[in-house]
């Protein structure tokens, strides 16, 4: 082995006791060719060897000094033992007896297998450590069954949760590998709830419990449950977190995974000029990419590497590509291809337009076992690649590398049968969907600090559930449970700009509509406006490509909220063959979106075929040629009561000499039913049995000062048992007296409403807590609302100038309805400028969106330095406050604080 020794200018001598004459020292630095893992020097020399010391440092510069544990001397050959070390420069210091006399010649270290501590060669595991080999503690005891061990098994719902370091300062944990190797490469998961989370730490490394730690991970402010941290190559038994920072003074750790050292990575990142693979480092070759690639057959981040190489290096020689054109007369449904191999192919890209008349291109991936008998066959249903599927009539092969490569074959699957012709099972069980969303609220918690997340595992209906977690917490399924009272909703996705609902669809198939229902009390979460997107087939199965999924999405449609109505938003799309689509939320009231419903459709030829009947889609008059005959048709094919009967009713009086209108015209009567009410009745639902369908419905009731409140309300049709009826979604409303009046029906057959337990309105605790609230002021000056949430009351809201309303608005939204009882308001400073003599308390009605007044302070010569209360005329139920200011001291107020108390089960 090659190494550059320098003798030291000087030897020293030590005195010593035992003996008569003295120990010297020999100082030497050497170099080795390349960084070696060993424990053994070996050398030659004519003196006497008593000890010896090795001092290197590490790839950090971390310093180790390490005494030889034995020596071994035959002769003139002189073999030193110490603990495992990897080093390239050291500093080698011999002491022995007669240097003067003598050198040291053949200085080297004793080789071993390297393989033993790092890896040349791909590898299905990733090269991960056996967690069962190792062993794990920490300074602090767990809480409850959440031990230790629990961080290093394969279920990350099992945790290790520490208790508090509080007291300590830092929560120490302590991993053995159970072996020595070189490691680059640490990855850990805290939990699966973004609120536990470890915000500062360090991970440091020892490679024997008798060296000092060196560290080598410094984090602060992580926000991220999961962290993989990679370095450069360390020798290591043990590995040391500790933790200064994170939620409740608490560690969390749900896996860990340490992974061996692989020459692979390093020979990859070598053809780059840095780890940002933006440029490929000076004189790398197309010969060195591929030899790579052939060695990378695994480890998708060094596929993924390799593919960035190949790239650049396309750019970079300006390769051109080999196009292989597929014979296609019509638009047929591709499922494989084969083309010969050749070794110095660099990238395969199949290109296409969809049916949606987007031209695609996909990079093909294909594993070595996929080459058979000299031929690449992509779409062989392979459990990680998946399948091919590309929809398409102009299909190209490009390659590029080699141009050695001739087109075999295709495979495709038969479009008959693809589209449904009837109407009977089109639509698609959303409850049986797989199903996801970003964004998604939490409804529930099981512990005080376990938030319960719709993303987890029961919402894949026949999955395992995770034995701790209550089905409720499984809104995500709600969207397809028809039961329009219950709903998804999502946080607040004002960052993010939209928020996404994914559907896993049962298998693939022609997604013809995809309709939304949104709708809440005080219009909370009311979708305004969605985008459906579906997944290209051939995007999530032609690669592994970590971003495949977010750059082939096509969008398919809008739909939109078209007046405030609680029906079904209906989104009619262009056939297309997909197996995943999404429903991207781009606008909804206070950007948190509440969806009651939604329903995905097959697509069915008798869908185009009544829409045919007509000119076009305002379905007012008939094509030429239409006959009875042909509608009765259409009739057979369709479900009773289904999507398409008003369309064929239509059809069918057109036919008639009719007008749209003329069948109900005939029968239009405006009936008004009285719905008894005992004291109060609180509800939100009203379902109307009729002979027709009505053209309007209005709500007219009394509210608790008794003031009439009257609306025409939008419904939706439902059916159950073959029976149609008309559904109001409403507000929650708390009525003394209640009608309905159903215009344009002969006859009204049944009213039914809903009752809501009046008594669940009722608060354990009178005064409301202002932190759940959204504030909005109609004059804020300085912005600081956020003062009157806060417990001081010298801490203020002030309003700018109102002369020209005559008063200022202070508007308190809250999630959640509540019967107000009363407002107190304070205002006081040094000053008496601003200062407040006189205020209302408003709610809003949550039918007609009016405001109504509850109560007036009434105007006083002295200030409301104090808290003043005003009481509600009569509780009311709302989830809207207003406080009003009129008078104030020139005309602009400054608030103190407000509370707002509700009617409770006590005085009540």
């Amino acid at each position: 082995m090659d190494f550059r020794r320098e003798y030291a200018n000087f030897t020293r001598g030590l005195d010593t006791k035992s003996i008569e004459s003295k120990i010297e020292g020999v100082f030497l630095k050497l170099k080795l060719s390349e960084s070696l893992v060993g424990n053994q020097i070996q050398f030659s020399s004519k003196s006497k060897i008593v000890n010896a010391n090795i001092k290197y440092k590490d790839n950090y510069g971390h310093e180790t000094l390490s005494a030889a544990k034995s020596v071994v001397q035959n002769g003139e050959n002189v073999v030193l033992t110490f603990d495992y070390f990897y080093m390239n420069e050291y500093e080698l210091e011999v002491n022995g007896y007669d240097f003067s006399n003598n050198t040291i010649e053949n200085i080297s270290v004793v080789q071993i297998d390297q393989t033993q501590f790092k890896e040349s060669k791909d590898s299905p595991h990733g090269h991960l450590l056996d967690n069962s080999k190792m062993t794990i503690t920490s300074n602090k005891n767990h809480e409850g069954g959440n031990v230790i061990k629990n961080a290093l098994n394969s279920d990350v719902h099992s945790i290790f949760q520490s208790e508090s370091y509080t007291n300590e300062g830092y929560g120490e944990v302590v991993v053995k590998t159970g072996t020595i190797c070189l490691i680059d490469q640490f990855k850990f998961f805290s939990t699966i709830y973004d609120t536990k989370v470890l915000n500062n730490y360090t991970i440091s490394y020892r490679s024997s419990e008798n060296d000092d730690w060196k560290e080598i991970v410094n984090v602060g402010n992580n926000r991220s449950q999961t962290q993989n941290h990679i370095f450069k190559p360390v020798l290591a038994t043990e590995f040391r977190i500790i933790v200064t920072k994170s939620t409740d003074n608490k560690i969390f750790l749900a896996s860990i995974d340490i992974v061996k050292y692989s020459t692979i990575r390093t020979e990859i990142l070598d053809l780059f000029t840095s780890t940002s693979l933006r440029r490929l480092a000076s004189g790398v070759t197309q010969e060195n990419i591929i030899a790579l690639k052939e060695r990378a057959t695994f480890t998708e981040d060094y596929m993924r590497m390799l593919d960035i190489a190949s790239d650049l290096i396309i750019d970079r020689d300006f390769i051109a590509p080999k196009v292989l054109k597929l014979d296609l007369k019509e638009i047929t449904l591709i499922n494989h291809i084969a083309f010969t191999n050749d070794r110095n192919i660099l990238k395969g890209v199949i290109k296409y337009k969809d049916v949606a008349g987007n031209v695609c291109g996909r990079r093909l991936f294909w594993y070595p076992e996929d080459v058979i008998n000299g031929v690449v066959r992509i779409g062989v249903e392979h459990p990680i690649i998946g399948k091919m599927r590309v929809l398409s009539k102009e299909v190209e092969i490009l390659i590029y590398g080699a141009d050695n490569v001739e087109f075999v074959e295709y495979k495709s699957l038969p479009l008959d049968g693809a589209f449904l012709t009837e109407e009977k099972d089109s639509e698609i069980e959303v409850k049986k969907c797989f199903l996801d969303g970003t964004h998604v609220e939490p409804l529930m918690a099981l512990y005080e600090d376990t938030p319960i997340y719709g993303w987890c595992d029961p919402c894949y209906p026949g999955g395992a559930p995770r034995p701790i977690i209550d089905p409720l917490e499984n809104n995500l399924l709600r969207l397809g449970d028809k039961n329009v009272d219950q709903y998804y909703r999502t946080s607040d996705f004002t960052s993010s700009g939209c928020a996404d609902i994914k559907v896993f669809l049962p298998k693939e198939m022609f997604v013809g509509e995809v309709d939304l229902m949104s709708f809440f009390a005080g219009e909370i979460g009311h979708v305004n406006r969605f985008e459906i997107l579906a997944e290209d087939i051939a995007a999530s199965r032609l690669s592994w490509d970590e971003n495949t999924h977010e750059r082939h999405l096509v969008s398919l449609g809008f739909g939109e909220r078209k007046n405030e109505t609680n029906e079904y938003m209906i989104t009619k799309l262009k056939p297309y063959y997909t197996d995943k689509i999404i429903v991207r939320i781009h606008d909804a009231k206070d950007n948190k979106a509440r969806v009651n419903e939604l329903r995905v459709f097959q697509y069915t030829t008798l869908d185009t075929e009544v829409d045919a009947l007509f000119n076009d889609a305002t379905y007012t008059s008939l094509k030429a040629g239409v006959t009875l005959e042909t509608v009765r048709g259409l009739e057979v094919r369709a479900l009773e009561n289904g999507r398409f009967t008003k369309r064929l009713e239509t059809a069918k009086t057109l036919l008639a000499g009719g007008t749209v209108t003329d069948s109900l015209e005939s029968v239009a009567k405006n009936l008004t039913v009285e719905v008894p009410v005992d004291g109060v009745k609180v509800f939100n639902k009203i379902q109307i049995s009729a002979d027709n369908l009505p053209t309007s419905v209005e709500v007219v009731y009394s509210d608790a000062l008794g003031v009439e409140r009257r609306k025409v309300c939008d419904f939706v049709i439902e059916y159950f048992k073959s029976n149609s009826f008309v559904v109001l979604h409403l507000p929650v409303l708390c009525a003394t007296k209640l009608e309905v009046v159903v215009n344009g029906v002969s006859a009204v057959n049944s009213i039914n409403v809903n009752d809501m337990n009046f008594e669940a309105f009722l608060g354990e605790d009178s005064k409301v807590d202002l932190k759940r609230a959204n504030l909005v002021s109609t004059h804020g000056k300085f912005n600081n609302l956020e003062n009157l949430r806060d417990t001081s009351m010298t801490s203020y809201y002030t309003s700018d100038f109102f002369t020209d309303l005559g008063y200022t608005d202070v508007v308190l939204k809250f999630a959640d309805l509540f019967l107000i009882d009363s407002m107190k308001v304070l205002s006081y400073r040094s000053k008496a400028s601003g200062l407040v003599r006189q205020f209302k308390l408003l709610v809003k009605e949550p039918l007609t969106g009016e405001l109504v007044e509850l109560g007036d302070s009434g105007y006083s010569a002295k200030y409301v330095n104090s808290h003043r209360e005003v009481k509600a005329v009569a509780p009311y139920l709302t989830n809207e406050v207003v406080l009003r200011v009129t008078e104030a001291e020139n005309d602009w107020a400054i608030v103190n604080d407000v509370e707002i108390h509700k009617l409770t089960k006590n005085n009540f």
